[in-house]
């Protein structure tokens, strides 16, 4: 049997203020995160 963390992360992305935006293919969905990705060089 496998552990469902969905709740717990789709609360801890809620609080670092982030977003889903819709949903994808099957169960999946996509977020919004408003902090821009940092790439380091």
């Amino acid at each position: 049997m496998s552990a469902n963390f969905a709740p717990e992360l789709k609360k801890l992305l809620r609080e670092a203020g982030c977003r889903v935006e819709r949903q994808g293919k099957g169960d999946h969905e996509i977020w919004f995160s408003p902090t821009p990705a940092f790439i380091s060089p």
